[in-house]
């Protein structure tokens, strides 16, 4: 199970509550999630050959593990710093679009999670696409019809 919370402070400052924007993010905290042995997608183990100091033509071989782009990092949030420390606008910025995507995801992938994973998404889409353009199609000229209507008839005959 996959979960994210995010910490929210909406109190006004008592010192300048005209200065009140709404509420801010505090902080956000993501599950642990237990990846298999190797199937860790937000990890990329690299390989790299090298030369040994001192010893001529010996290699050896030099594992790194760097990180890669993936949806799952999205439920590891950055570290917030000390409660005495700043909040620098990288961080602040980092935030925010963390719980912007969030809340996207909150709003527009969940409640259509089942449809996304029967593939009937595609399928919503397109009726959905169908419905404006008989909107647009209505508005054409009656000839349009009876055009349709004679091609039909010579298809038939």
């Amino acid at each position: 199970r996959l979960t994210k919370t995010y910490e929210m402070k909406s109190e006004p400052d008592d010192f300048d509550p005209v200065a009140f924007d709404g509420p801010e993010i505090v902080g956000s905290t993501g599950c642990t999630i237990n990846w298999k042995k190797g199937k860790n997608v937000t990890e990329k183990v690299v390989k790299k050959k090298q030369r040994m100091r001192g010893a001529k033509g010996q290699t050896r071989i030099i594992q790194k593990t760097i990180k890669e782009n993936s949806f799952f990092n999205f439920f590891a949030p950055p570290q917030m710093p000390a409660e005495d420390d700043m909040v620098d606008e990288e961080l602040e910025a980092l935030l925010t679009t963390d719980f912007e995507i969030g809340q996207y995801i909150r709003e527009r992938i969940i409640p259509k999670a089942v449809w996304y994973f029967t593939n009937e998404v595609t399928d919503i889409e397109s009726d959905l696409d169908d419905v404006d353009s008989e909107d647009d199609a209505s508005s054409t000229s009656d000839y349009d019809d009876d055009l349709e209507q004679n091609e039909n008839i010579v298809a038939n005959e």
